[in-house]
């Protein structure tokens, strides 16, 4: 038995030696890892800058290429120029229509105040205009889903440019209702229905993607329109070259919405030419 037992305790002592070099190998990487100093400043820290530059300057040109893969596969026999163009051109629009839409939200209790209406009741306005705009965004997807996006955009837009255009004309109270009440019905279909014209523009596997670049550019026109109208408004003392500037923008959005926005029954490549 005495073998025996020998054998066993010097397996057992094996055992425990293998056991003790794997947590010591484990303790040794852990110490590594936690050892491991990140660049702050030098060559090795602008290397890094660098590489994350050329890595997304990379991945934006694949996401940009889109128009590439409908040029040589469901698109084949549309010409290059009208594959890219329609998208491009319903950006722009997206980017000209924000840059004027949020003026008149932005300023009309500041308006109603100079021409004379209580503070108490001026900031009213918006909450006025803001549920007349759920009202107008409700029958705005209603009335897409029978006539098209584009036949709903474009008349509203219109409506819309009008009533920015007779804004700075309201002096009383009972008026300024009203044009807070037209504005938010008109102006709601644009903002509620502009992204609908995209799924018609490609695949609805790529139409995230698509969503996504025409949010960049209406997103760049609402952040910079207001700024814009409130500097017109400091440079001229009075609304009504606000008026004027936000009336173009939305005036060309209710034109380029018409003319080149798709809708049923028209092909969305070879309408815009």
């Amino acid at each position: 038995m005495e073998p025996i037992q020998k054998e066993l305790a010097k397996e057992m002592v094996m055992v425990v030696e293998k056991g003790s070099e794997k947590a010591i190998e484990r303790a040794d990487s852990t110490s590594s890892v936690e050892s491991i100093e990140y660049p702050d400043g030098g060559l090795r820290a602008w290397l890094i800058v660098c590489g994350s530059m050329c890595c997304t300057f990379s991945t934006f040109g694949f996401v940009n290429a889109w128009g590439s893969y409908y040029e040589t596969d469901i698109l084949k026999d549309t010409p290059a120029s009208n594959i890219s163009a329609a998208f491009t051109i319903w950006c722009f629009v997206g980017f000209m229509c924000f840059l004027g839409i949020y003026t008149v939200l932005t300023f009309i209790d500041v308006s109603a105040i100079r021409a004379g209406v209580s503070p108490d009741f001026s900031f009213y306005l918006l909450s006025i205009a803001n549920a007349s705009s759920g009202i107008g965004r409700i029958l705005t997807g209603l009335l897409c889903d029978r006539v098209g996006a584009i036949n709903v955009i474009a008349p509203m837009s219109l409506a819309a440019a009008i009533m920015t255009f007779a804004w700075p004309y309201a002096r009383s109270q009972g008026s300024l209702i009203a044009v807070a009440i037209l504005y938010g019905f008109a102006s709601s279909s644009f903002v509620s229905a502009f992204n609908m014209p995209v799924y018609s523009m490609g695949e609805m596997g790529d139409v995230g993607r698509r969503l996504g670049t025409v949010m960049v550019f209406t997103a760049v026109g609402a952040l910079c329109g207001p700024p814009i109208s409130g500097a017109i408004n400091t440079t001229t003392g009075n609304f009504d070259a606000v008026s004027y500037y936000a009336v173009q923008w939305e005036k060309a959005d209710a034109v380029y919405s018409f003319r080149f926005g798709p809708r049923p029954g028209i092909n969305v490549m070879t309408h815009c030419f």
